[in-house]
């Protein structure tokens, strides 16, 4: 990101700009591209944990941070080095043909670039595993479905601590306990290292459950009791103009 010093995606971005109140919106990225809505299930709304890390985007967590972003485009670089074509994102290589899997992975052999072959190949593995379950996951959703909405987002969350790697022990017990606590679904988002989690959870229980995961969150990790935050929100809109004005509020 311009002025971060990181290679992000553009989820944010399109949140800001294209969120729309009570639903959640499915797109694909680079380039971004909308594909569907769902509404959210009736009677259900968000908590968020906010772990109290900071999610830094400096120094050694940069590294860490752009290396999971590399490796996505050293697998594009491996592709075109092979003459298999002059790709620019890893998704269209991935779609090109039944063997392009296949044809990828022998590019990556003997590794590529600052990368092994192994590095490589698992985040091929996750990239291929994350976008595989966003269609299901969506469609579970859109049904009512938690049961399996949930199996699909606690495979993603695995994914992202063994593979990607981008998670610190506090977001990974926030989604844990989430779940413990009766929530349908929980994961961890953002750019990882640190940032919030959130949970799917029943609005006429979400005050019970907001004050047990808090709980039992500040007596593993007491030294986050004053950074962290625990609240619930709806499925809200994109940005928007609030009016203060003392004549809007009839002052």
């Amino acid at each position: 990101d311009r002025g971060v010093g990181t290679f992000g995606g553009s989820e944010d971005h399109t949140a800001i700009l294209c969120s729309q109140p009570d639903t959640l919106g499915q797109f694909r990225y680079c380039p971004t591209k909308f594909e569907a809505n769902a509404a959210m299930p009736q009677g259900w709304l968000f908590a968020l944990g906010v772990s109290g890390v900071v999610a830094e985007k400096t120094g050694a967590a940069q590294v860490l941070y752009n290396r999971a972003s590399l490796r996505a485009r050293t697998l594009v670089d491996a592709w075109n080095a092979a003459g298999e074509g002059d790709q620019v994102y890893l998704a269209p290589i991935l779609a090109s043909a039944g063997d392009a899997p296949q044809r990828l992975r022998q590019a990556i052999t003997d590794g590529h670039g600052e990368f092994t072959a192994d590095e490589l190949e698992l985040r091929l593995s996750h990239f291929e595993t994350e976008d595989a379950l966003v269609e299901p996951a969506a469609t579970a959703l859109a049904a009512a479905d938690l049961d399996t909405f949930s199996t699909w987002v606690a495979r993603s969350q695995q994914w992202t601590e063994k593979v990607l790697g981008n998670q610190v022990p506090e977001t990974v017990m926030l989604a844990d306990t989430a779940r413990d606590f009766g929530a349908a679904a929980a994961s961890a988002f953002g750019a990882g290292f640190g940032g919030c989690v959130w949970a799917l959870v029943c609005a006429g229980e979400a005050a019970d459950f907001l004050q047990r995961w808090s709980n039992g969150y500040h007596a593993r990790f007491p030294n986050h009791v004053s950074k962290s935050r625990f609240f619930t929100s709806p499925a809200g809109p994109a940005a928007f103009i609030l009016n203060l004005s003392t004549e809007s509020a009839g002052v």
